[in-house]
């Protein structure tokens, strides 16, 4: 996941946490100078609380308001689609994935 944000002035850099346990016990991703980051390894069906906040020679700013996202896959290759012929209409049937992804 890509975070990216508008520059705030005076910031030396930005610190990035995240809570995935729903506790609002948050854990340090990293600091950056940019205004993006790249949160890496986030895993499938969980939801994730971001927040960030900018520092400066002074101290750090307020929180950023709560992110909460959560990570998904797609979806597994379906089986063939089946279609029957029933009078002057058409029936189309499959098997949904079973990861549902």
């Amino acid at each position: 996941m890509k975070f990216s944000w508008t520059a705030t002035a005076d910031t030396v850099d930005y610190e990035i946490y995240k809570d995935n346990k729903g506790n609002d016990v948050y854990d340090k991703l990293g600091e950056t100078k940019e205004t993006t980051f790249l949160a890496k390894n986030m895993e499938k069906g969980l939801t994730y609380d971001f927040k960030i906040r900018a520092r400066n020679t002074c101290g750090a700013g307020e929180w950023t308001d709560e992110l909460y996202l959560s990570f998904h896959t797609v979806p597994s290759h379906m089986q063939a689609v089946k279609t029957e012929r029933i009078d002057c209409a058409v029936k189309i049937s499959w098997v949904a994935p079973d990861d549902g992804g």
